[in-house]
């Protein structure tokens, strides 16, 4: 699986059948079932154990919500699946019968609907039961739903199950491996760890909204001083529970450790660096050909296509990004060589029999995020241990020109560090307490086809495929190589390789075989081109501008 994972996935084949914007995909616990949904309200289930699954299309359809979905999510045991949206209610469907093949194509209604009070931004089942499931929405609410509770026609929120906070909740994840611990970031910029048992039962059982650990997302400017702590738009445990992935707004997908508040590492794509001291000014929507941001961007236009600068950022839309690759199937049983061309810089690999039993361990994972210039990007993130050793910590003392040897200390290639939790402060460059996380500069792959925002991307669980979509109305199958049973029709994507320059002005994936011209519905292309306009004004934002912070004098407060 790492030789497929790091040779990179040069083709890609489309699931067709949305209409409208795809903003959420989740696979069942076995990857047989992807389900897909968007702003058409549709859900859609496409089969993983049946071959050419792009030529075939959905083996089933469910419908209910009414306005854009965000969140699905399956059961531990693939009895349900849930879907959450901007009505403000989560669906939930019966799929039990999908595995049997006895699903009637009527059956299309969810089996009972919980409404909440606003945008429902994520939906997590329970790691072992599956009448157990966490919800968060932008009311500030996080409940926990257990099914074997009777609660009349109309299922509503009890009190003791319910935790209510100050600020949005943009997203909720159980731990996959230790039931009472779930994770949950906000719209203030908080990412904490909860324990189930603290903070969901009676009052006076409860502790600060159940938080064990908060995590450090305090951002600090080397070269000024100045502070920021953004918006993590989304969050993520890799599959045995030791890893956290957070999509940060405006900055980069960001690694944790389970049991540490503070950052292990950073995923970034190197140059351009936006987080220098801003010069000058940025482009905007009125921006000649040719004219250059000097916040660290250069914006190409090609007629009235937005063709951006490579690099990962994150300033538009709610992204997700995903952990995989760990102790997946190799092949025992190789196709034939014939079948699998070889392309430039990328072994003659072949595809993994889905039966395969062989496996693959190590401390290694990858993860995956969608990024503003049209493109995913895929890391090797290294174990905790190692990653640990390898970050910087800075205690009181120690300034921001060098080390207690006399090294420069600059935050890498970023500029940037992140102040110890609660308990660190700046006082005119003088840093009582700091950590600079391990850069991780070259993306092992990228994900090119993508002719707008890439804004979910999910690693399969079982095979070397990561599905991507965003704004278009396809969903992207990646796979390493050209042939594989799930899709016919796989397309070679013009090779981006990061690492030969990213300043390169051919910032965008074109297919070979001339997809760029493939005809968008007016409704698709309008929408392409009023994110394009969305990225002229807001791409590459500084969060230092944008959302400035200072510790307060005391802890942030939690539960209202």
């Amino acid at each position: 699986m790492t030789a497929l994972f790091d040779s990179g996935f040069p083709y890609y084949s489309k699931l067709k059948k949305h209409t409208s914007c795809v903003n959420a995909l989740a696979f069942d616990k076995q990857g047989r079932f992807l389900a897909s949904g968007g702003d058409d309200c549709d859900i859609h289930l496409w089969d993983f154990h049946q071959e050419e699954v792009d030529v075939r299309g959905p083996c089933h359809t469910f419908i209910g919500p009414r306005s854009n979905i965000f969140s699905l999510e399956f059961s531990k045991g693939n009895k349900y699946l849930f879907s959450g949206g901007t009505d403000n209610a989560i669906y939930r469907y019966d799929v039990a019968s999908l595995y049997a093949n006895s699903i009637s194509p009527d059956d299309r209604l969810p089996k009972s609907t919980f409404r909440e009070r606003d945008t429902i931004r994520d939906i997590s089942c329970h790691p072992f039961n599956d009448e157990v499931f966490l919800s968060g929405s932008e009311s500030g609410r996080i409940i926990q739903h257990d099914l074997r509770v009777p609660s009349g026609s109309t299922p509503t929120a009890r009190a003791s199950d319910t935790i209510q906070l100050s600020s949005e909740i943009t997203g909720v994840r159980y731990n996959p491996t230790m039931e009472h611990l779930f994770v949950t970031s906000e719209s203030s910029g908080r990412v904490c760890l909860r324990d189930a048992r603290m903070g969901f039962g009676k009052r006076d059982e409860r502790r600060n909204g159940g938080v064990v650990l908060q995590y450090n997302t305090n951002l600090i400017r080397l070269s000024d001083g100045q502070t920021c702590r953004p918006e993590p738009s989304s969050v993520t445990f890799d599959s045995e529970g030791k890893k956290l992935g957070v999509t940060l707004l405006h900055f980069y997908p960001t690694i944790y450790a389970l049991s540490d508040p503070d950052p292990l590492a950073v995923c970034s794509t190197g140059p351009p660096r936006p987080y220098a001291c801003p010069e000058g000014t940025r482009t905007n929507a009125n921006a000649g050909l040719g004219q250059v941001s000097q916040i660290g961007s250069r914006i190409h236009r090609r007629g009235d296509r937005l063709v951006p600068a490579k690099g990962y950022t994150n300033s538009c839309v709610i992204k997700h990004g995903s952990f995989g690759g760990r102790s997946a199937p190799i092949s025992t049983n190789v196709a034939s060589s014939s079948s699998v061309p070889r392309t430039r810089r990328r072994p003659d690999n072949t595809y993994p029999h889905p039966q395969a039993a062989a496996t693959l361990g190590g401390d290694v994972d990858y993860y995956a995020g969608g990024s503003d210039d049209f493109c995913g990007y895929v890391w090797k993130i290294p174990g905790v241990d190692t990653l640990s050793r390898t970050r910087e910590e800075l205690s009181e003392g120690v300034n921001e020109d060098e080390d207690e040897e006399g090294s420069n200390v600059d935050g890498g290639g970023l500029g940037v560090g992140f102040l110890k939790s609660q308990t660190s402060s700046i006082y005119k460059g003088d840093y009582k307490s700091l950590c600079i996380p391990v850069e991780l500069s070259s993306p092992c792959a990228v994900l090119g086809g993508h002719k707008s925002i890439m804004n979910m991307i999910l690693i399969h669980p079982t095979f070397p495929l990561i599905l991507t979509s965003g704004i278009e109305r396809h969903v992207f199958v990646h796979s390493p190589v050209q042939s594989n049973p799930f899709c016919a029709e796989l397309k070679l994507c013009r090779e981006y390789d990061h690492r030969d320059g990213i300043e390169d002005s051919d910032g965008v994936h074109v297919s070979e075989d001339g997809d760029e011209s493939e005809v968008e519905d007016e409704e698709e292309l309008y929408t392409i081109q009023l994110f394009d306009s969305i990225i002229r004004t807001e791409g590459r934002a500084d969060p230092f501008e944008t959302r400035p912070w200072r510790e307060p004098e005391d802890d942030d407060s939690d539960e209202i």
